[in-house]
C-alpha cells in the first residue's frame, strides 16, 4: 500500500489518463473562463434595465422587477424582504432582447462544453489536453501555457469526421467569446 501511494506521488499528468471527474473540472473552468465577460455584460444589461424600470415608477421604491413571472434582482441585494414591481411596458423590446442574448449564450455554452468533453475525453495527458484544444482556449488552464503544439487542434477527433466537423462549425463562436474577454 505505501509503496503504491509513492508511485501515485511519482507519476506525472503525462503519464496520468484525463478521468472524466478531471475532464468536467476541466471543461468547467474553460467555459468559466471563456463566458465570464458575457456574464458581465449580461449582469450589466440586466442593471440597466434596473435602474431604467425605476424611473419609469419614482414613487414605488423597489429593488427589482417582474418579467413573465420571473423576478429580476440586482446582482448585489442582500437576502431578506425584496420589493419588486412589474417590468415598464415601455421597456419590454429592450428585456426581450435581453433575454434572447441570454438564451443564446447559454446555448452557446451548453454546446461548447459538450464539444469539449468530446474533444477532451480521450486526453491522457497535459501535452495531449493542450493540442487537442483550439489555440483561443490553451490560455484559460494556466498549467498549459508553457506547453508547445504537437498536433493540429481536435486530433482527437480525426477518427470521426461528423463531430469534427461539428466542432469546425463551432469553432468561430468558441473563438469569438474568446476575444470578448478582450472587449468587456
Amino acid at each position: 500500500m505505501e509503496n503504491s501511494l509513492k508511485n501515485m506521488e511519482v507519476l506525472s499528468a503525462k503519464e496520468t489518463p484525463m478521468s472524466l471527474l478531471n475532464a468536467h473540472n476541466t471543461i468547467k473552468e474553460i467555459t468559466a473562463d471563456l463566458f465570464t465577460a458575457e456574464e458581465r455584460r449580461l449582469s450589466k444589461v440586466r442593471e440597466h434595465l434596473i435602474a431604467a424600470n425605476r424611473e419609469q415608477y419614482p414613487n414605488r421604491p423597489h429593488d427589482g422587477f417582474t418579467y413573465k413571472g420571473k423576478p429580476y434582482d440586482p446582482p448585489n441585494l442582500i437576502s431578506g424582504k425584496r420589493v419588486r414591481v412589474p417590468l415598464h411596458p415601455s421597456l419590454y423590446d429592450r428585456m426581450d432582447n435581453f433575454l434572447a442574448d441570454e438564451s443564446q449564450i447559454w446555448t452557446d455554452r451548453h454546446q461548447i462544453s459538450q464539444m469539449l468533453f468530446s474533444v477532451l475525453k480521450s486526453c491522457e495527458s497535459l501535452q495531449d489536453i493542450r493540442d487537442a484544444l483550439p489555440e483561443c482556449l490553451v490560455g484559460s488552464l494556466r498549467y498549459l501555457r508553457g506547453l508547445v503544439r504537437q498536433r493540429p487542434p481536435a486530433y482527437t477527433l480525426n477518427t470521426n469526421p461528423r463531430i469534427l466537423r461539428q466542432f469546425e462549425k463551432l469553432l468561430p463562436r468558441i473563438e469569438f467569446y474568446s476575444t470578448a474577454r478582450l472587449l468587456y
